[in-house]
This record gives C-alpha cells, structure tokens and sequence, in this order.
C-alpha cells in the first residue's frame, strides 16, 4: 500500500516476486533483502526530523476523530434520516 508510505522508502516491484492471490490478482511480495535494505535505509534515518513531520502529516489524514467526523458521522446522518424518514 505505497500510498500510505508517506516518509521513508518502499521496496520496488523490480525487488519482489508477484503472487497471484485467491481474488484473481496480482499482489507483490517484496524479497527479504529489498526489506533489509528499506530498514536499514531507515535505521541510518533516524532523528531526521523532516522525514519525521512528512510521516506525522499523512498519518493525521487518518486520525480516528478525523475520519469519524469526515466520513462516519454523514452517512449515520443519512441512515437515521432513512430510517427516521
């Protein structure tokens, strides 16, 4: 799900082995030394404060009062107009 990486490194599909999945799809599986690399990449990061605040700006997108209030609390309003209606 690289588009919930939003600081740091993803492995590229050059560095795993499709699998085909039981849905019918292609799924990647990334090989356990692209992994190693991706941390190790990481670990020498670390206490980088600008790759902190990119990782803490996409993760707030999904802060629970967030979500609820943007995206749970319409469609509750929607079902208790239906069933209310």
């Amino acid at each position: 799900m690289s588009e919930l990486c939003f600081s740091g490194w993803k492995v590229p599909k050059e560095e795993a082995d499709p699998w085909w999945t039981p849905l019918g799809a292609y799924q990647f599986q990334p090989r356990y030394m692209a992994i190693y690399e991706q941390m190790n990449n990481a670990y020498r990061m670390k206490g980088n404060n600008e790759y902190r605040k990119r990782a803490r700006k996409g993760a707030m997108q999904y802060d629970a009062k967030k979500v609820v209030s943007k995206y749970w609390l319409p469609v509750i309003k929607q079902l208790e107009d239906k069933l209310n209606g």
